[in-house]
């Protein structure tokens, strides 16, 4: 379990987060600043002149220590996911980063080696092609295969009954599962880097949520989405509302932020109670009631 901390300005938010943690809110901004934060630390932003000169702060930490960089990734995953464009994005696309991972050290992989060698005889009889021709030794060297080269020049298709797909095609589960998948083989390949994931969609639906908490140990979810179609856990939600913003998960910012507050007396126990019919939606009375409350 890790502590994360985010503080936007004047707003503080401390979580803890195991690896799923859903941002749920009444306030689209707040949760847009959230994961601007967040970006901002991992594209390694320096604040603007007119931030500080607006007396902004921005700070992002885990058990209250600065991220390294070379252990830590960010991956963003959205509805909007275009494979093709993806894969030219570098070192930030999710794409490229899965065929990093599948395409580890295949220079060594049998068949590989087997082309490289013919590539090379091919370089050394072009050579002696252009040397005859000029009268002149000239050495010529074609790129061999390896993980590099690969990556320079690979396409990805989709295929469904043996026909060719684009993003056009698939659904949009398909479309977040995929992009998660991706993610995984990522996670498999690195063990020693944690990847954060920022799931930011409109709905997440039961095969999305299962994919998502696949038995890997070095992924941290932040889950921002309208539509839940799935029964939460108190521990898994934190509440970026209007009015209130505690964790879900600690029983003290429960007690002070919600339960001191509720117009009517109740206990803890009761407070969790309520909190979890509030964010799965079960009581109509109670998710009319709490609107204004949170």
């Amino acid at each position: 379990m890790n502590k994360v901390k985010i503080k936007i300005d004047e707003t503080k938010i401390e979580f803890g987060l195991d690896k799923v943690k859903f941002i749920l809110s009444s306030n689209f901004e707040k949760s847009f600043n959230l994961i601007q934060c967040i970006r901002k630390y991992f594209n390694k932003v320096e604040s603007s002149e007119y931030h500080q000169e607006k007396g902004n702060i921005t700070m992002f930490t885990v058990d209250d220590e600065v991220l390294t960089h070379n252990r830590n990734k960010l991956y963003m995953v959205d509805a909007m996911f275009d494979i093709d464009k993806d894969i030219k994005l570098g070192s930030r696309s999710i794409a490229s980063k899965y065929m990093e991972a599948i395409l580890e050290k295949i220079e060594f992989n049998e068949l590989s080696v087997t082309i490289n060698s013919l590539i090379k005889e091919l370089a050394d009889e072009i050579s002696d092609i252009v040397s005859e021709k000029l009268k002149k030794d000239i050495l010529i060297k074609i790129n061999e295969i390896n993980q590099k080269n690969l990556l320079k020049n690979i396409e990805i298709s989709f295929i469904e009954d043996s026909l060719l797909q684009n993003q056009y095609d698939l659904t949009y589960e398909q479309i977040i599962i995929k992009q998660i998948k991706m993610i995984n083989e990522i996670s498999l390949s690195n063990q020693l880097v944690t990847n954060w994931i920022i799931l930011n969609v409109p709905l997440i639906t039961n095969k999305i949520y299962q994919e998502i908490n696949k038995d890997l140990n070095n992924q941290k979810y932040i889950i921002i989405a309208d539509d839940i179609r799935v029964h939460l856990e108190n521990n898994e939600v934190y509440w970026n509302g209007e009015h209130k913003q505690f964790d879900l998960l600690d029983e003290v910012q429960i007690y002070n932020e919600f339960t001191m507050d509720y117009p009517e007396h109740i206990d803890l126990e009761a407070s969790k109670y309520i909190l979890n019919s509030f964010i799965n939606r079960t009581d109509k009375e109670i998710t009319i009631k709490l609107h204004k409350f949170m």
